[in-house]
C-alpha cells in the first residue's frame, strides 16, 4: 500500500491478523485503496510551518530536527501550493470514500516494521500506512498483532495492526478492534509484560 513493502516480520504478523478477522466471520478480500498523492506532503509541511511558529526558541531547541526541517519547508510553501494541496486532498478523500463503498474496513500494517526501540534516532524510524487516513479524517485505530526482533539483547517490539472504517462509523472500528484484541490475545501478552517489568 502506498509504496510501502512491509518487513517480513510485519508480512507474517499482518497475515495472522487477516486469519483472526477471517475466525471471526469476516469475509476477507485483498483490496488496493489509492495511493496518497504527494500533495499531503505539501499539507504536512505547511502545517509543520504553522506548529513550530507559535512554539517559543526554548521549546524549538528540544524539536526533533526532522520536524524543524519540515516546518522550514513548509515555510517556502506559497498559498497557491497549499490551496492546490488542499484541493487533491479533497479529491483524494472522495476516492478513498468511493474505496469504502465496497468494503467495511480496511486492514494494514500501522508501520512497515516493528517497532524502533526508544533510543532510535527519528531519522531511522519506519514509514507509516496511518497518514493518509489522517489526511482523509478516517476513523482508525492501530491495536497489537503480535512482536518482532530488533530491541537491545534481544527484545521482542510491537508490531501494530491498522483498522480503518468508512467516515463516521467510529463505533464499528472501535467494535471490530476489540473483537480482534479479544480473539488474537495479544493486548494480554503485553500486559503480562508490563507487570513483569514491574515487578
Amino acid at each position: 500500500f502506498n509504496g510501502v513493502q512491509p518487513s517480513a516480520e510485519v508480512a507474517d504478523a499482518f497475515e495472522a491478523a487477516v486469519a483472526v478477522f477471517a475466525a471471526l466471520g469476516a469475509v476477507v478480500t485483498r483490496a488496493a485503496p489509492p495511493s496518497a498523492p504527494e500533495a499531503l506532503r505539501r499539507l504536512a509541511l505547511g502545517r509543520a510551518a504553522l506548529t513550530v511558529r507559535s512554539i517559543g526558541s526554548a521549546e524549538r531547541a528540544l524539536l526533533d530536527p526532522a520536524v524543524l526541517l519540515a516546518a522550514r519547508e513548509g515555510e517556502q510553501l506559497s498559498a497557491l501550493a497549499y490551496v492546490d494541496a488542499e484541493a487533491e486532498r479533497a479529491a483524494y478523500t472522495a476516492q478513498v470514500a468511493a474505496f469504502f463503498e465496497g468494503h467495511d474496513l480496511l486492514l494494514t500494517p500501522t508501520v512497515a516494521h516493528v517497532a524502533p526501540a526508544i533510543d532510535v534516532e527519528a531519522a531511522s524510524r519506519r514509514p507509516s500506512y496511518a497518514a493518509p487516513f489522517s489526511w482523509t479524517r478516517q476513523p482508525a485505530i492501530s491495536v497489537p498483532a503480535g512482536l518482532g526482533s530488533g530491541g537491545a539483547g534481544g527484545a521482542r517490539l510491537p508490531i501494530g495492526l491498522q483498522i480503518v472504517g468508512r467516515h463516521f462509523d467510529d463505533a464499528f472500528v472501535l467494535a471490530a478492534a476489540q473483537a480482534y484484541e479479544a480473539q488474537a490475545g495479544h493486548l494480554d501478552d503485553l500486559r503480562r509484560r508490563a507487570l513483569a517489568l514491574r515487578a
